[in-house]
């Protein structure tokens, strides 16, 4: 079991639960940001991970150009923007936290420090699916959106999105966005 706690009406877990926390017990990082993450207990029906490492030349208008996006097209929806910084030496994490108070979209950054952004972006699924099964909300109703630290996506996109996301868990969509120059 992870070392997060978790409560007393958490022990009878789903199979899938109990994969989930299986899976992530082996790589999970008891820190203060991630523990923040998984603890808050706000539903969201949409979470964007990015994993980000030495980004600081695309990160503010990436995540700025998402908020955008997010409060256009997904406004009906909870959504939430969860950056897993994979070991940064540059800014990419002050700039980060800078914009978590000036974007319309809570914005979460937590650390998995230097194993590849493959690692960071299941870590930060993982996370996600941790922080509902803490909160005991539906695995399957919650949407995991994966895209990158320099990706900006083309207008409609999200939009679409909602009509896909019945059948689908996790999204990747890196063949429908564009990259920044």
């Amino acid at each position: 079991m992870i070392s997060l706690s978790l409560p007393i009406e958490h022990f009878k877990l789903s199979a899938k639960e109990q994969l989930y926390l299986k899976n992530a017990n082996k790589y999970f990082q008891n820190d203060s940001l991630t523990t923040a993450f998984i603890q808050n207990e706000r539903r969201f029906d949409y979470i964007f991970v990015i994993p980000v490492y030495n980004e600081e030349n695309f990160i503010a208008d990436t995540l700025i150009h998402l908020a955008q996006r997010i409060c256009s097209e997904l406004h009906r929806f909870s959504c939430c923007i969860l950056v897993v910084n994979n070991g940064s030496t540059d800014t990419s994490s002050d700039i980060i936290e800078g914009l978590s108070s000036k974007i319309n979209v809570p914005l979460y950054q937590v650390y998995f420090p230097v194993k590849g952004v493959g690692a960071a972006r299941k870590y930060g699924n993982d996370l996600s699916a941790v922080r509902a099964i803490y909160h005991k909300h539906d695995l399957d109703s919650m949407k995991i959106v994966n895209t990158d630290a320099d990706t900006f996506i083309y207008e409609g996109i999200l939009s679409e999105l909602t009509t896909l996301s019945h059948d689908i868990n996790i999204a990747s969509g890196e063949c429908n966005f564009y990259r920044a120059h």
